[in-house]
């Protein structure tokens, strides 16, 4: 095991700590370059295709970066409160070499979505679970297109969590990985939805030193038969652990391609 990942273990028992799952809100997270196609990746970095989706009220901006097949497997990536699509960006090559297209949009109130990148201060407690259904609108889009991918996976990073995990549980999609998942954000349950997700994969990363989340990681293993908790050192939360542990990028892509066997 490389250094990069001996710092995620997976997630054993927590000191009791505060069960807060609203976390502050982040600062936008800064766009991050793709890196071009090293001499030992032969796949190179696909150039984005920008897309608009459709919501009640407005639409969704994102990016879709085509996988290496007409159905190849589908990642559809939700960001954090804050940030942007860009947060996925360390993802973004990873994901390629295991030949899986990619879906990354801006939540209303965010990024080039209809509101703005400041839209999501001016939400009253209402208007949050309008998040959550851009979730279904996105997944409603996808199932539009054609061909369809064969599989699907929907990854989140903290309230973009809520919207992968419940959405997950509705749907049949076939796995979700979350980033700091949160019991509540909002006031939006996550947790109780995961009765009815299965036994399919379920990938729930926090940091150590993120002990809300770290314990509601722990909590939805539980819940989820096939639910597994890692713990990534720091305190970082959400997309930021990508930046900061570069081992959980591995991780990530090792769990979309055993999931999605695009490479088989």
């Amino acid at each position: 095991m490389s250094p990069a990942l001996r710092t995620l273990v997976i997630l054993s028992v927590l000191a009791a700590g505060c069960e807060d799952d609203v976390v502050p809100e982040v600062p936008e997270a800064p766009a991050t370059p793709e890196v071009a196609a090293s001499p030992e990746s032969p796949v190179a970095p696909a150039a984005p295709t920008p897309v608009t989706i459709p919501v009640d009220g407005g639409s969704l901006a994102g990016e879709l970066r085509a996988g290496t097949e007409r159905d190849a497997p589908l990642v559809v990536l939700f960001h954090r409160v804050g940030a942007d699509r860009t947060e996925w960006a360390p993802l973004f090559e990873a994901l390629r070499a295991e030949g899986v297209g990619v879906l990354a949009v801006d939540l209303r109130g965010h990024g080039a979505s209809v509101g703005g990148p400041v839209g999501w201060r001016e939400f009253a407690a209402g208007d949050w679970p309008g998040v959550v259904d851009d979730g279904e609108a996105v997944l409603e889009w996808v199932a539009a297109r054609e061909p369809r991918p064969r599989a699907m996976i929907l990854g989140g990073s903290s309230i973009g969590s809520t919207v992968a995990l419940v959405h997950g549980a509705r749907s049949d999609v076939d796995a979700v990985f979350a980033l700091s998942p949160g019991r509540a954000y909002h006031g939006i349950d996550a947790l109780s939805p995961l009765a009815e997700y299965g036994d399919r994969p379920l990938l729930l990363v926090a940091s150590a030193g993120d002990i809300s989340s770290a314990e509601v990681a722990r909590d939805m293993a539980r819940v989820a038969p096939a639910g597994e908790a890692r713990l990534a050192e720091g305190e970082e939360h959400g997309g930021a652990m990508l930046q900061s542990q570069p081992g959980l990028v591995a991780v990530v892509a090792d769990f979309v391609g055993g999931v999605s066997g695009a490479n088989e």
